[in-house]
């Protein structure tokens, strides 16, 4: 695989995470972000991969701050609106994971996140989303891939059981939300 054709799903990704919003307010965000991190240090503090190797070859193999965003929060959107709609629990754990990722409102990705749980995200995103983490999953080596198919997982999953079941009973994962899961997890294989 080269170099360049994960660059370019990368930016196809970017640009499906970016589709529909306002870019140009997104990228004065950027502008003004004093604090806006390099890919390395994004791809370090969000999936907790230290390895200078691999974090060296992500970023040699084009690997953006903007591209690291839409990687994390694709899943979390996509569960969220699994079941065709978005609660205030799905929307507020989303809006959690993603401070829990040390984003803060008015940092950029968080803007994107929000911009993008305003409406259903379009079947695209997913789709390259599952082909930018096969073509990832060639690359990284098994430890990184691991804490990368956890992390991401269980954001996740923190959002599918942030609602559902009846009075507090039963499983509060959607069928639709498990089947969403069930594929986030195959993308690593």
């Amino acid at each position: 695989m080269s170099n360049e054709s994960l660059s370019d799903l990368g930016k196809t990704l970017t640009d499906s995470f970016y589709k529909g919003l306002d870019r140009e307010a997104i990228l004065a965000a950027i502008r003004q972000n004093k604090k806006t991190l390099s890919a390395r240090e994004m791809v370090a503090a969000v999936w907790g991969i230290s390895d200078d190797a691999v974090l060296g070859k992500l970023v040699d193999l084009g690997l953006t701050s903007d591209t690291v965003a839409a990687i994390s929060l694709t899943p979390l959107v996509a569960v969220a609106w699994a079941d065709g709609k978005l609660d205030k629990k799905e929307r507020a754990a989303v809006l959690e994971a993603a401070r829990e990722y040390g984003l803060e409102p008015g940092d950029v990705s968080y803007l994107l996140l929000e911009g993008r749980l305003a409406e259903r995200p379009d079947p695209e995103l997913m789709d390259t989303w599952r082909n930018y983490i096969r073509m990832m999953s060639k690359i990284l080596d098994t430890e990184s891939l691991c804490t990368l198919r956890g992390e991401l997982i269980a954001r996740a999953r923190q959002v599918a059981e942030a609602s559902g079941g009846i009075l507090g009973l039963g499983s509060k994962i959607s069928k639709s939300e498990l089947a969403l899961l069930d594929e986030l997890e195959q993308a690593f294989s």
